[in-house]
């Protein structure tokens, strides 16, 4: 959906133990040709196009992030804005961290890592990242196994549930679902 972001397209597949991203700057006509689309099939995806409100337009910021910690590999992908994201990096960093792009994304990427070493699941980790990260937001989480997705506890980022077959899909808009014939559930 090009109206949601016109400075990076970005989208992260699972497929046989890994993930594969592929992200650029630019529009989705340019980021993604036929070979491209063609060579990202896996069970799970996620996919991004990016409007910054306040990091640079760099192609380190282009989303999904992907990544890996002790549970294996994850992407992630991030619609809105953290407003502690500065102080998180700065504790983070205090800690070790070191980080790669100037987006909230990635500090949640890694206050997720964080959290991942000391919980017994993905789910235990990400309730206790909502708990430190504060803004509106959406989120989508793609491990090898599961897509989770997670809006702000006021529900101030757009997320919906959608059904295809015998698999779920979410989106920022209703109007995505048109163009994979799916239902919204």
């Amino acid at each position: 959906m090009q109206h949601r972001g016109q400075e990076s397209a970005g989208i992260a597949i699972h497929n046989g133990g890994r993930i594969k991203c592929h992200k650029e700057l630019g529009l989705l006509p340019n980021v993604f040709d036929e070979f491209t689309l063609n060579n990202l099939l896996g069970d799970i995806g996620i996919g991004h196009v990016r409007y910054s409100a306040t990091e640079q337009n760099c192609k380190e910021n282009a989303q999904p992030i992907a990544t890996q910690n002790i549970l294996g590999n994850i992407a992630v992908a991030h619609n809105g804005n953290i407003v502690n994201s500065n102080e998180i990096r700065m504790n983070l960093e205090r800690k070790g961290f070191i980080f790669q792009t100037t987006a909230d994304s990635e500090v949640i990427v890694a206050l997720l890592s964080k959290e991942i070493a000391k919980a017994e699941n993905i789910e235990d980790a990400l309730t206790e990242v909502m708990k430190t990260i504060k803004g509106a937001y959406a989120l989508t989480i793609m491990t090898k196994d599961k897509l989770i997705a997670v809006r702000d506890p006021m529900g101030m980022r757009p997320l919906v549930l959608g059904k295809l077959n015998d698999s779920y899909v979410v989106a920022s808009e209703t109007c995505a679902f048109d163009c994979v014939r799916s239902r919204i559930y």
